[in-house]
């Protein structure tokens, strides 16, 4: 991984959680909790992963674990809970992804990266559903966190490459609801 890069990203990520963190302690709303509590885990665990895989410092991702487990306490304190079926399978999806930690760390990157994939989708009906409480800022700064992780990234070595991938995915995904939801402010 490219130090300059992932500095960078890791400096983008800073800014977009800090505005988050802001105005979740301005306005007492809470982000879906479910979603930020399994990124918070999985997060954590993905971060190990890329230490272990061999990746010197993985900055972003511990920007990325530091502030969605920010966001979740801060989400569990404004308790506003939503728990339906759709966090239940989100859940389970990112209990079933620890199976592979097994196979090695790159595995488990792979699986904690595509357990939070999964484990975002509530967020991303949110986004839907209720686009006036995201901001486009935020993600595009996320977006454009991953993209640059990506760019700096070793292209041989899966565990470099494949969680940006997985981020720059889901962030154009989310991006994409608020931009498509028919309650678009």
């Amino acid at each position: 991984m490219n130090l300059y890069y992932e500095l960078i990203a890791a400096g983008l990520s800073v800014v977009a959680y800090v505005l988050i963190v802001a105005a979740m302690l301005r306005s007492g709303e809470s982000m879906n909790i479910a979603t930020w509590v399994i990124w918070a885990v999985l997060d954590g665990v993905a971060f190990a992963s890329a230490f272990a895989s061999g990746e010197r410092v993985p900055w972003m991702i511990g920007v990325f674990t530091l502030g969605a487990g920010i966001i979740a306490i801060l989400s569990i304190k404004n308790g506003k809970w939503q728990w339906g079926w759709l966090e239940w399978v989100c859940t389970t999806a990112a209990l079933l992804s620890f199976g592979l930690w097994s196979l090695g760390p790159v595995w488990s990157l792979v699986a904690s990266s595509l357990a939070m994939f999964v484990g975002g989708l509530p967020q991303v009906v949110d986004a839907y559903k209720s686009p006036w409480q995201q901001s486009k800022l935020n993600w595009g700064l996320f977006l454009a966190s991953n993209g640059i992780s990506l760019f700096g990234a070793n292209l041989s070595l899966m565990g470099e490459w494949f969680y940006p991938t997985v981020g720059v995915i889901f962030n154009t995904l989310i991006l994409g609801a608020i931009v498509i939801s028919p309650k678009r402010a």
